[in-house]
């Protein structure tokens, strides 16, 4: 038990760093991603850092794999380096105690994982949508001038608001639209600028009278509303739903809910592939440097990720069986493993003897 809790403190320490760096590489990247968005006035400042926060805690599944395999890499590698292997093996202590040591850190890695992507992620990811919709709302709603009239809907509504009052509310509003020959006239205290679940960018008014009828064919109607909406922009095919990742585990349905079902399944399961995979794998001879075992790992992971996606592409577009799912993209890492683990034990020398 002495051994495990040894070896759990080397990778633990080696992941924390690693996560540290891969975090502020991330955090970095979409900081400067957020900053061109708020130059551009399509992202108040006071949003990015919630912004950023629920975006890290969204990607978390996409980077603890990558930074556990890479902490288990490191740390045995150093142990091999400084010859702590061998005075463990002397020591009589066997693969079992070994990776006792390193599941004592990766089940609790992989734990995490599996609830950030099954709930957590996507959870973060819908919370963020709806940040940055209501962004979008109060930066049109700062294009429409106070005190000039503007042509909305391609000249077919006319909009004038005499001031903007407080929490960006636009007070005493004229709009004036054209349909079929029909003119609607509407008058309100106050309104303000509005998306709905499907992506329809509304005006909300209140407080108003809406006049309707057709010019030099009668009278018109006048109606008195408390709350009125007009329609400004129809929802476009981007903004139509949420995204894959946004949606509970719950909500995934069809063969692109399905794949996404799968690839969230999988997350922590390729957590603890890895993590077992880069023992044996960071095993190196005297003379081999780091950076040799480093690379391999970072080609094997590209590879197996790789692999992963292109499963999910294929279960979404049905060229892949329902029942297959991921299941069979990890399979080779774990032959792999069981592989390189015979080998390093010599449980293949044996068989043959």
């Amino acid at each position: 038990m002495l051994i495990a809790r040894y070896v759990a403190r080397e990778v633990a320490v080696a992941l924390a760093a690693v996560t540290g760096v891969l975090y502020l590489i991330y955090i970095s990247h979409r900081l400067v991603r957020f900053l061109a968005e708020a130059e551009q006035g399509g992202l108040p400042g006071r949003l990015l850092l919630e912004l950023l926060a629920l975006k890290s805690l969204s990607n978390l599944p996409a980077l603890l794999p990558l930074a556990l395999f890479l902490a288990v890499l490191l740390a045995f590698g150093r142990l091999h380096r400084d010859a702590e292997a061998v005075a463990l093996a002397a020591c009589r202590a066997g693969p079992g105690r070994v990776l006792a040591g390193v599941l004592m850190v990766s089940l609790p890695v992989a734990g995490l994982v599996a609830a950030v992507s099954l709930g957590l992620g996507p959870w973060a990811e819908r919370r963020a949508a709806a940040l940055q919709a209501r962004a979008q709302a109060e930066a049109e709603t700062e294009a429409l001038i106070p005190g000039r009239f503007q042509l909305l809907r391609g000249g077919r509504v006319v909009f004038y608001a005499r001031e903007r009052g407080p929490k960006g509310r636009l007070q005493g509003l004229f709009v004036q639209t054209r349909l079929r020959g029909s003119v609607q006239v509407v008058v309100a205290h106050q309104g303000r600028l509005l998306r709905d679940g499907s992506g329809h960018r509304y005006l909300e008014l209140a407080e108003g009278w809406r006049y309707e009828g057709r010019p030099g064919e009668g009278p018109f109607r006048a109606v008195r509303f408390r709350r009125h909406g007009i329609l400004l922009q129809p929802a476009s095919p981007a903004s139509l739903g949420l995204p894959l990742a946004a949606l509970p585990t719950g909500a995934l349905e069809g063969p692109r809910g399905r794949a996404e079902l799968h690839w969230r399944l999988g997350l922590p399961l390729a957590t603890l592939l890895l993590a077992l995979l880069a023992v044996p794998l960071s095993r190196s001879r005297p003379r081999q440097g780091r950076s040799a075992r480093l690379l391999t790992g970072v080609v094997l992971y590209l590879v197996y990720m790789n692999l992963l996606a292109l499963g999910r592409s294929w279960l979404g577009h049905g060229q892949l069986p329902d029942w297959a799912g991921l299941w069979w993209a990890h399979l080779p890492l774990l032959l792999l493993w069981l592989g390189l683990l015979a080998r390093e034990q010599g449980w293949l020398r044996r068989s043959r003897a």
